[in-house]
């Protein structure tokens, strides 16, 4: 059965990632800690929405980065850049064991090393 494709449902789905930033920022600008959550939080969309809310408001003359919601924007911004850095770290492979071209074959000295559990030196 076939319906039709409900855009509004899409456009919110779309729409929710930068809603979340905003709620964030909302929240800091009132004066309350809201950090980025790894994996619910859209961090590099939040760096670039905070970057830009902070100097939107650095803009101001009664604004000064000592203030403590400037502070808590780059709070937000060092945790959420500490985060992307985290995941981008490369996982470690484990370490492959040398292949002997004969390794393996009946008759061979790498057949009886590998039965025996070792790897001959060529």
């Amino acid at each position: 059965m076939e319906s039709n494709v409900n855009l509004e449902r899409i456009e919110d789905f779309e729409l929710a990632a930068a809603e979340d930033i905003y709620t964030h920022l909302e929240a800091i600008e009132d004066g309350t800690w809201s950090p980025p959550v790894q994996g619910i939080t859209n961090l590099s969309l939040g760096i670039e929405m905070f970057k830009a809310n902070y100097q939107r408001l650095m803009r101001y003359e009664d604004v000064t980065a000592d203030m403590p919601m400037m502070q808590m924007h780059m709070r937000w911004l060092t945790k959420a850049a500490s985060m992307v850095a985290a995941m981008a770290q490369p996982v470690q492979q484990p370490q492959l064991q040398p292949f002997a071209p004969t390794q393996g074959m009946p008759g061979t000295s790498s057949a009886t090393a590998n039965a025996q559990g070792g790897i001959p030196s060529m």
